[in-house]
């Protein structure tokens, strides 16, 4: 679990500067809790879909995985198919919506 959370923040960190970044993203809006309800469903589901075969810490690292790699998809079309660019923001709010999706998963799952 500590692997995952440097490989992360490692992520976020470090940023690639040819990327284009949006301009004018605000921190809230309509878009910001899709991000965060999909963040959650994401995570929290795949959490509790692989308890059933995994153990707790597995699980829920997996969840979190899953709704990361969702949110870093989404934005790579943004930039790649779209044309609009990346917006850290949308990640940033998939990310806390996957941090208490899996959370509210390893309270169900205790």
């Amino acid at each position: 679990m500590r692997l995952l959370f440097i490989v992360i923040t490692l992520c976020l960190l470090t940023g690639c500067g040819h990327i284009r970044v949006l301009e004018n993203d605000s921190w809230l809006g309509r878009d910001k809790a899709y991000h965060f309800g999909a963040g959650a469903v994401i995570g929290g589901g795949t959490a509790l879909l692989a308890a059933q075969a995994n153990d707790r810490e597995t699980s829920l690292a997996f969840g979190f995985s899953s709704a990361m790699l969702a949110g870093a998809g989404k934005e790579w079309y943004d930039h790649e198919i779209k044309k609009t660019g990346v917006s850290w923001k949308d990640f940033a709010w998939t990310c806390i919506g996957a941090s208490v999706g899996v959370s509210l998963a390893g309270l169900a799952t205790d």
